[in-house]
């Protein structure tokens, strides 16, 4: 009940329950404690959160576990208080056990990231690799937390990395890498990946074409975006989607160039896909009928 009024966002419910317990002399447990924490911290009431946590470091019936300061932090961070986030991120790391670090570590190199604490990052990376076996997770963790640092260059090494090690391919790791290069516009970085993942002899998906199409529709590369959404179509798997705005490029551009035969060959690609929203086709056709309309005008309907 008290994490369902927490996720509610019912803290007057939450209190009024937490008062009902310490009546009927139910001892509070450190999970009862963080799930009133993490309420605190949701809605960055910074003084009640510092005056629960200081309540539970001195419960002597309560044993303070990394995810309470975790809770702290996260708390402190949507407040602005940074200095203090760090300071219970130090005290976080001193209560990691040999057997959570796998998942911990993790935790703490994503906390980091938001903080733009680049040093602490690769800190928390090196002590994982000494640890012992990195995995594919880990991996995904620390390309993610790279590009929120916007350290690419990084990116990069660490695929690498993971290449070399020849861990259990997984495509959604060199996509990590491939999509955050085409996002800043280096695509001719994102090509390396991509041929080299070909030479290698593997499969890209429609995510690898289209994170490529994008890349491409936003360095007005169009011939090379049109290619590549065609391929994004045809490599489609169940719950794969096209991307809207670079679809609606892409047939802005096939239209300009006067190609009735290519935006015809991409609306039979994309009637394919057989998952279009209601009355997305009709808006489609309209739009290439319609010198008017506008390629925004297609991002209303979801495929």
């Amino acid at each position: 009940m008290l994490s369902l009024y927490s996720q509610m966002g019912m803290h007057e419910k939450l209190d009024s329950l937490m008062q009902e317990m310490e009546y009927k002399g139910i001892v509070f447990d450190v999970f009862t404690y963080n799930i009133r924490l993490n309420a605190y911290a949701t809605v960055s009431d910074i003084e009640k959160m510092e005056k629960l946590l200081m309540k539970m470091e001195v419960d002597p019936q309560v044993t303070v576990n990394f995810h309470t300061y975790i809770t702290a932090a996260k708390g402190y961070l949507k407040g602005g208080a940074s200095e203090k986030a760090s300071m219970v991120l130090k005290k976080a790391e001193h209560l990691i056990n040999r057997h959570e670090r796998q998942y911990t570590y993790g935790v703490l190199i994503t906390v980091y990231a938001t903080m733009q604490e680049k040093a602490n990052v690769y800190r928390i990376w090196n002590l994982l690799r000494k640890d012992g076996k990195l995995y594919n997770r880990n991996y995904m963790c620390m390309l993610t937390s790279l590009e929120k640092l916007d350290d690419l260059e990084g990116a990069e090494k660490i695929l690498e990395e993971w290449e070399e090690k020849n861990i259990y391919f997984d495509i959604r790791i060199p996509n990590l890498v491939i999509c955050a290069f085409c996002k800043k516009g280096r695509v001719r970085e994102a090509e390396v990946i991509l041929n080299r993942l070909l030479e290698n002899g593997k499969e890209p998906t429609a995510s690898t074409w289209s994170r490529m199409a994008f890349g491409y529709y936003e360095n007005a590369q169009m011939e090379k975006a049109v290619e590549m959404t065609k391929k994004a179509i045809m490599a489609r798997f169940p719950g794969w989607k096209p991307d809207l705005p670079t679809v609606a490029a892409c047939l802005e551009y096939l239209k300009k160039k006067g190609d009735a035969d290519g935006i015809q060959e991409m609306l039979m690609l994309l009637e394919k896909c057989g998952n279009f929203s209601v009355g997305f086709k009709e808006r489609i056709e309209k739009y290439v009928n319609n010198k008017e309309l506008r390629p925004e005008a297609l991002e209303v309907g979801t495929i």
